[in-house]
């Protein structure tokens, strides 16, 4: 998979990768993930689609900018700027977790304002409704302390605490999982 690198209308570049051939098929990770998510279901897909696994801002290969604006609205106008940036039509999006409730609300964005870019919307395990968050998420959302957390602990160790939260089997959760 070839990585990319994409300037949506906001001007923020967005990592991501580009394999196959067809109708567009556009993969959103869940927090604290990024593209590599989607790593053993690509090839795949790539047999009937064009997949686009993009890293989210503040994910991956993303910048990770000091802004605040890392809300399920934030990512997904970056996802509609990124649709109409890189001209997609007839695009299905498969989003998982807090990646569906960011494809969810792209899907509305897009309709409220009269696109039919969207041809399909998967949703796996995905966030709608208010819930409560983990409370390593709620620290992180408290300004110096979530700036401390996030500055004091190596990511390797982040990560691991992250993938911890969402696998059922931590014991599946390899070094190569961590690292990517």
């Amino acid at each position: 998979m070839g990585e990319r690198i994409t300037r949506a209308i906001t001007g923020l570049d967005l990592a991501f990768n580009v394999v196959g051939q067809g109708p567009p098929l556009l993969l959103i990770h869940g927090f604290g993930a990024n593209a590599y998510t989607w790593k053993k279901l690509v090839k795949y897909f790539a047999a009937q689609y064009t997949v686009i696994s993009l890293d989210l801002k503040g994910h991956g290969r993303s910048p990770k900018p000091l802004d605040g604006g890392y809300s399920l609205h934030d990512q997904a106008n970056l996802i509609t700027e990124f649709i109409h940036a890189k001209g997609l039509h007839n695009v299905t999006i498969v989003g998982h977790s807090f990646g569906g409730a960011i494809a969810l609300l792209s899907y509305i964005k897009l309709k409220k304002q009269g696109s039919n870019a969207i041809r399909a919307l998967v949703l796996i395990d995905t966030i709608a409704y208010r819930q409560r968050l983990p409370v390593l998420i709620n620290a992180l959302c408290v300004p110096l302390l979530g700036y401390f957390l996030v500055h004091t602990f190596p990511e390797k160790f982040q990560v691991n605490m992250i993938l911890k939260l969402v696998y059922y089997d931590s014991g599946r959760i390899t070094e190569e999982t961590v690292l990517s």
